[in-house]
């Protein structure tokens, strides 16, 4: 072991002072909810964290790739539930389960950022470490979380040994960035319950017996959106429609999370390992394009996640994701609908790709996203198959020209969700409809996509 490593008698009274300085810092934000206060020290730890990444030595680029994006979806997941507004602190004091679920998880975030990141990025100078900290008050708000939470004061002396352990860092590294990726996309899986949360039961109490009766349910949060989309839709469709859309995220979250971690890991691991051989020769992953296709100061965000969820809501028409800048490249690139790895210059081109090659697929024209999705779905509140999803578009429009009588006339007709004319034929008819179960279906991708192309 580096016996430079070690902690000296300079640096521990360095952490006492860090504490001591700081810990005022709670009267001048008492005002905020501990949920802001501890998102504010994680975003202002790990901004500049990364604002020092490139004077690394120990850190691949695909390591800082993978790190800037995890930065740039915790910006839009704050940004779109308003937090530093104090809005979801005073909604999450009613729902105290799901208040200790986000404040957990935001604070495993916090002390991987604290304990291993911040000691991996500023290893050669513990006091730029420790003054790093001292600025951005995260190891302060940590700790204030930490016993709020009734975590275990014994967990920090544990930590220090742990992180000095440098017997593999190519595996360190790697533990890392995977650890920060699955705390951050744990925070945007909350989305949901974050929307429409549950209320606490002794709180319920205090309520009429009609709000007491009210039950929530998993889907709520998509019945919601379609319910604000189409205000003249009949309960009974958007409630089918609601469910159908909540199995559907619950079908393409297991798909991604299988396809996912083992792609990544891979990835991470043959780079991490490349710069283990090459002796951290800088030179060799010189990046002149990283620094602009993720800042690490997003000046806007046009599509954050409120924005995208509200042009569901007021009835605007969502757009397929266009292709990250990888991809214009002829790279191979995740696919934000299964995770898959699939290589197209073009939207169009993506469209119609599949992730692997198979003989026997007989309509090579079906689009790849589509096929993962299987927007197409019954809307006929009555019907057997309401909210069952079609494999594909002509198995839906057989279903509604047979079983619910729209062919082989097509006539023209008021819409049963959006209630404008449909237009006459059985083109018009469909493209109308299928566009509204298009719609739908994008809701469920995940919600940091569109932001994330819009900063590349």
């Amino acid at each position: 072991m580096d016996v430079s490593r070690l902690p000296t008698a300079e640096s521990s009274l360095g952490s006492v002072e860090l504490w001591q300085q700081d810990a005022s810092f709670e009267i001048e934000h008492r005002h905020s909810g501990i949920l802001a206060r501890l998102l504010q020290g994680c975003l202002s730890l790990f901004s500049s964290l990364m604002d020092n990444s490139s004077c690394s030595s120990t850190l691949p680029k695909t390591a800082e790739r993978m790190l800037f994006r995890s930065l740039a979806t915790l910006r839009l997941w704050a940004d779109g539930h308003s937090i530093f507004t104090g809005s979801l602190d005073q909604l999450l004091g009613q729902s105290k389960r799901l208040q200790h679920t986000t404040l957990a998880t935001l604070n495993g975030l916090c002390k991987v950022l604290l304990n291993k990141l911040s000691k991996v990025i500023l290893f050669d100078s513990e006091e730029a470490r420790l003054s790093l900290l001292r600025d951005t008050n995260a190891q302060v708000f940590f700790e204030q979380t930490k016993w709020i939470l009734d975590e275990s004061s014994s967990d920090s002396g544990s930590d220090s040994s742990e992180d000095d352990n440098d017997d593999n860092d190519d595996n360190r590294i790697i533990d890392i960035v995977s650890d920060i990726k699955n705390y951050t996309q744990c925070l945007v899986e909350l989305n949901a319950a974050l929307e429409y949360p549950a209320t606490d039961p002794y709180l319920e109490d205090n309520e009429t017996s009609t709000r007491r009766s009210k039950k929530h349910h998993a889907y709520d949060y998509y019945t919601g959106l379609l319910v604000e989309k189409f205000p003249s839709a009949s309960p009974d469709v958007v409630t089918c429609l609601g469910k159908a859309n909540w199995d559907r995220y619950q079908r393409m979250q297991l798909e991604r999370s299988n396809n996912l971690n083992a792609s990544n890991i891979r990835t991470l691991y043959e780079a991490v390992s490349f710069v283990a051989k090459s002796h951290l020769d800088s030179s060799e992953f010189q990046d002149s394009g990283l620094g602009t296709s993720i800042p690490a100061q997003t000046s806007a965000y046009a599509a954050t996640i409120s924005s995208f969820m509200s042009s569901i809501s007021d009835g605007k028409h969502i757009h397929v994701p266009p292709l990250p800048a990888e991809a214009k490249n002829g790279e191979p690139f995740e696919c934000c609908a299964c995770a898959k790895y699939i290589q197209a210059t073009t939207n169009r081109a993506w469209m119609c790709v599949f992730p692997t090659l198979n003989l026997n697929i007989i309509n090579p024209c079906r689009k790849h996203l589509y096929m993962d999705l299987q927007p197409y779905t019954c809307f006929y509140s009555g019907c057997n198959f309401c909210g069952h999803a079609f494999s594909g578009r002509q198995l839906w429009s057989d279903h509604l020209e047979l079983d619910h009588g729209l062919g082989p006339g097509w006539k023209d007709h008021q819409c049963s969700l959006c209630t404008e004319p449909t237009g006459t034929g059985k083109r018009q008819v469909l493209n109308h409809y299928a566009r509204h179960m298009e719609d739908i279906a994008l809701a469920t991708l995940p919600s940091d996509i569109y932001s994330e192309a819009e900063s590349e």
